[in-house]
């Protein structure tokens, strides 16, 4: 039976102190990697999937889609924004403990060059009040995160086919400005179980200036608004964030592993409606050991699954990062890295990281089928 051992991380510890999880996720920096229709009634446009434009608020609403999936790689802009995260769980350690169940609220500073290069700069912790000195630390923790924030924490997505199948889109008709920007509101829930998320659209540019995502009670539980935006060219005195560590590509699994030259384990149980959409390897700059990544999504949520190479097997350093004895074969840690459940497990197959925002029990399942 895998047993699980319980620690909050939320993205607060030096570099130095990192367990392979916190620090190996915090490190990868790569991309993750249709047919619809559209029912207009009341006002409001419906995408849910075979396509038929039979209207112009399809055409539109089709072209907007583009825009959105475009726009990460294609817009230039920067601006002041506030984002906010629900912090669930018992706080063990890092700046902030204690201040579990509370928003936690920050100020950044986002530009991106319209080419696929950005940077977040983290400005000022809102909330929780906590001392000066434990908030800077929570800041450079967050700036060392840049990559980790920018491709999986920030609105984005991420398959267009997986996205229109897995959930229903509804452009509600509105036509709001926002910082003198026309923008469309859309409202995203999943065909199955799952938190209803809501976003404002520039429609010039399909940039998501607005995003806010709900529990099942109506509450929130991220958001991320903007309080400034400049659309443009951007300054060429940016110092735009580098990868921390290299990242290789794979066209399939098998290859990755003829490549890497150790074989992988692929889970027998996976949330639902989630498929793998990369694959590639990355080496912890701290230990020199090559983990394989897959990527797995539904569209618009993410999964990640690392497994590292079975010769470099070595004592449990996350257990012992965070205070705790080594964990032995099937035994689990299971971090919080706010907004997302990150589980590590030592195996018998072997050792493995999976990092997703599905929830512990979607992810102990799935670290059980391994």
């Amino acid at each position: 039976m895998l047993a699980g051992t319980r620690s909050t991380i939320r993205a607060r510890f030096r570099a130095a102190s990192f367990g392979t999880a916190a620090a190996l996720v915090a490190l990868i920096c790569a991309s993750s990697c249709s047919d619809l229709t559209f029912e207009s009634a009341d006002g409001k446009t419906t995408i849910s999937g075979d396509l038929q434009l039979s209207h112009a608020e399809a055409e539109a609403s089709t072209q907007l889609l583009d825009k959105i999936l475009r726009a990460r790689s294609h817009v230039a802009f920067s601006g002041t924004r506030l984002v906010l995260t629900r912090v669930a769980g018992s706080a063990a350690s890092g700046p902030t403990a204690g201040t579990a169940g509370t928003d936690e609220i920050l100020r950044e500073y986002y530009v991106t060059s319209g080419d696929g290069k950005f940077r977040i700069e983290p400005l000022e912790l809102l909330e929780p009040q906590i001392d000066a000195g434990r908030s800077q630390e929570y800041l450079m923790a967050q700036a060392r995160r840049q990559g980790l924030m920018f491709r999986y924490r920030d609105f984005q997505i991420r398959a267009r086919q997986s996205f229109l199948q897995n959930y229903q889109v509804t452009d509600t008709g509105e036509v709001v400005t926002e910082h003198d920007r026309r923008c469309a509101r859309w409202e995203i829930r999943p065909r199955g179980e799952g938190e209803l998320q809501r976003i404002l659209i520039d429609l010039a540019t399909g940039v998501v200036l607005r995003y806010e995502r709900l529990d099942a009670s109506g509450r929130t539980v991220h958001s991320m608004w903007y309080e400034s935006v400049q659309f443009g060219p951007v300054s060429p005195n940016v110092r735009f964030h580098e990868p921390a560590v290299e990242e290789r590509v794979f066209a399939d699994v098998a290859t990755a592993e003829r490549e890497l030259g150790f074989p992988s384990h692929a889970p027998r149980k996976l949330p639902e409606n989630f498929r793998l959409c990369e694959v590639a390897a990355v080496t912890d700059p701290l230990t020199g050991r090559v983990w394989l990544k897959r990527t797995y999504t539904d569209g618009l949520d993410c999964l990640l699954l690392l497994e590292g190479d079975p010769a470099k097997r070595s004592v449990n350093p996350a257990s012992a990062a965070l205070g705790g004895k080594p964990l032995g074969a099937q035994r689990a840690t299971i971090l919080e890295i706010a907004p997302w459940t990150t589980v590590e497990a030592s195996l018998g197959t072997g050792d493995f990281i999976v990092m997703s925002r599905t929830g512990e029990q979607a992810l102990m399942d799935l670290v059980r089928s391994l």
